[in-house]
């Protein structure tokens, strides 16, 4: 019943509304704001704005822009205005075009821009068929002339669909701009929106770079995987990363930097929760470890054994007592000569940092009861070069106890 009194798409379809309604949300959102506001009116403020259900949004989405230096750069108040946004909008769809309309498609402004964004997200919209076609004929006006952040906040609104053909446009786009860190946030909204395409969307991804000859593009690599940094762990424990490094590293050469350093900061990011890593660790490195043994090409079975041991290297004692482990190994076939001599192959970079005398007695040991594995592993080494593949890892201090017990 209570919906009869609710703004529909009339009173709605005019941004500044009522003026005198418009001034007094604004107010209320500029003391919310002020940080000598106090928790307790903080939160009676919220419900004298939400009571006004759909009628406050012109007035909301209006402080957005006026207050915007403010919003830019705290999370907190984002969260706080778009969660506001959000409860004044529900159950009423004139509301959420609104903020479509107004927060996004007609706003010129990224910072009020992204809070629409994220109340349309909270709300759970859904655009419809109409909503699809104005995106899209939005986009085609803007892409030649305009900067990447509208196209972004557009390209986000397409994702919004669930709809695989949008994931397949979006995704063109993303290698289009994969060199920009533009490229770099739209990847991420993308699996966002397909988290259960993850696998399909960065091998697409490593696909291209190498085509365009950038696979081993330090830059690159890197602007991607701390974009993704968020959403790496998971995809380590449930095995994705082995299986887009599978499909990834078929090439020539067979490696690919996007992929190494997605293990460098997926494993570090694991290791940082202790409880997760102490549970997980057995089946993620066994799951490593059958990966390979399964693969015919040996070239990849080899990169993907070296990424694993490299990511382990910098973590703690324990993570580098499993590569001295590996490196003797005895089972006798080619797949577990292949896990021992590139675990080996780390312990030559680790020999080679920090003095770390540790590795060395390791090495020594080797060297004495495997010589052959040794020697080829130490080809292996030289083929590669003594400078690190991978950027930004350091070794633990000589004190790390590989070796010792």
């Amino acid at each position: 019943m209570k919906k009869i009194f609710d703004a529909g798409e009339i009173e709605l379809a005019d941004l500044h509304g009522d003026p005198s309604r418009v001034l007094e949300i604004q107010q209320k959102v500029k003391e919310l704001l002020s940080a000598n506001t106090n928790r307790q009116r903080r939160e009676s403020l919220k419900q004298e704005i939400i009571e006004k259900k759909a009628w406050a949004l012109p007035g909301l989405i209006n402080s957005t822009i006026t207050w915007m230096k403010k919003f830019e750069g705290d999370k907190e108040l984002h969260h706080l205005i778009s969660g506001v946004m959000a409860s004044t909008a529900e159950d009423n769809d004139a509301a959420s075009r609104l903020i479509f309309q107004a927060g996004v498609v007609e706003n010129p402004f990224p910072v009020p821009r992204a809070i629409a964004i994220k109340t349309l997200e909270n709300l759970k919209w859904k655009p419809s068929a109409e909503d699809k076609a104005t995106t899209r004929k939005y986009i085609r006006r803007v892409e030649k002339d305009r900067g990447k952040d509208l196209l972004l906040d557009l390209y986000s609104i397409l994702l919004m669909t669930d709809d695989t053909q949008d994931m397949k446009i979006v995704l063109e786009t993303c290698c289009d701009w994969i060199a920009t860190e533009e490229g770099g946030k739209l990847l991420v909204r993308l699996i966002n929106a397909f988290p259960n395409d993850v696998e399909i969307i960065i091998v697409e991804i490593c696909d291209d770079l190498r085509k365009k000859g950038k696979y081993s593009d330090k830059d690159i690599a890197n602007m991607l995987v701390r974009n993704l940094q968020p959403i790496l762990v998971k995809r380590v424990v449930d095995e994705t990363l082995v299986k887009i490094t599978i499909r990834a590293l078929p090439g020539n050469p067979p490696r690919h930097r996007v992929v190494e350093y997605l293990w460098r900061d997926a494993v570090k990011e694991l290791h940082k929760n202790n409880e997760e890593w102490n549970w997980s660790i057995e089946s993620v490195e066994s799951g490593v470890y059958h990966a390979g043994k399964g693969l015919k090409d040996s070239q990849v079975r080899e990169t993907l054994y070296r990424y694993w041991f490299q990511a382990l290297n910098p973590l703690d004692k324990s993570s580098q007592e499993r590569i001295y482990n590996a490196a003797k190994r005895e089972e006798g076939n080619h797949e577990d000569e292949d896990w021992a001599i590139a675990a080996i192959v780390e312990m030559f970079y680790m020999s080679t940092q920090k003095k770390n005398r540790n590795a060395k007695q390791s090495l020594q040991e080797i060297e004495k009861k495997y010589p052959i594995r040794y020697d080829r592993a130490k080809d292996k080494f030289e083929s590669i070069g003594p400078a690190r593949p991978s950027d930004g890892i350091e070794s633990i201090d000589k004190g790390s106890g590989l070796g010792k017990g």
